[in-house]
């Protein structure tokens, strides 16, 4: 997401010391994560004008997708002084590749930028009864049962559902919409204490 990028952008700029090797590194980030964007904007737009869901399909771990994930938000992670517990055993699906990364990113993405400071974020992948498992729960705000379908409303203002700041928010109806073109099922609670926990499952026999 922008805003991650940005993070690690003004980190890496912030450094009076900063080395030629430091910018390199920084440049590169920049490119996979435009590269990173084109092709996410692609396949949305190719599914969005076909009426048989994803044509693609191809083989992803869930464990990959999700490592990647929280690589890409590391910088916004340490910002916030978050925790990650990852158990990230293998669940490879099928499906469009690019679509189910973005998918993935998103709700990683969520549970950082809807998080308190010196919060956690757990987060599962695994296989059970043939089925590729992606669960995430993360501490934040105290959410009301009956906010949960407004999440993902597509461009539902994030100060409306999570008294935030964020503005429009797209990146739970996109990992909505994609998993259910995925013939998957995406489920969001609160946490007690706040915060939510939510899971994704993806039938690998169909994706």
């Amino acid at each position: 997401r922008s805003s991650d990028l940005r993070t690690a952008i003004e980190v890496t700029l912030s450094k009076p010391t900063r080395t030629p090797d430091q910018l390199e590194e920084m440049a590169a980030k920049v490119k996979r994560s435009v590269e990173r964007a084109e092709a996410t904007v692609e396949a949305l737009l190719t599914l969005a004008t076909s009426e048989v869901g994803p044509m693609v399909q191809e083989a992803l771990d869930l464990a990959t997708a999700a490592e990647d994930a929280l690589n890409t938000t590391r910088a916004a992670v340490d910002e916030r002084r978050l925790t990650i517990e990852a158990e990230l055993a293998p669940a490879v699906v099928s499906g469009d590749r690019v679509l189910l990364e973005r998918m993935v990113t998103n709700l990683v993405e969520n549970a950082v930028r809807h998080n308190q400071p010196g919060g956690w974020i757990a987060i599962r992948t695994l296989r059970q009864d043939g089925t590729g498992l992606l669960e995430i729960a993360n501490t934040g705000p105290v959410l009301a049962a009956e906010q949960i379908p407004t999440l993902f409303e597509p461009f539902a203002r994030a100060e409306q559902r999570l008294h935030s700041s964020d503005g429009v928010g797209l990146g739970l109806s996109i990992a909505s919409a994609i998993a259910q073109a995925h013939n998957a099922t995406i489920t969001a609670r609160p946490r007690p204490g706040g915060g939510l926990e939510m899971s994704v499952a993806i039938p690998s026999g169909r994706a």
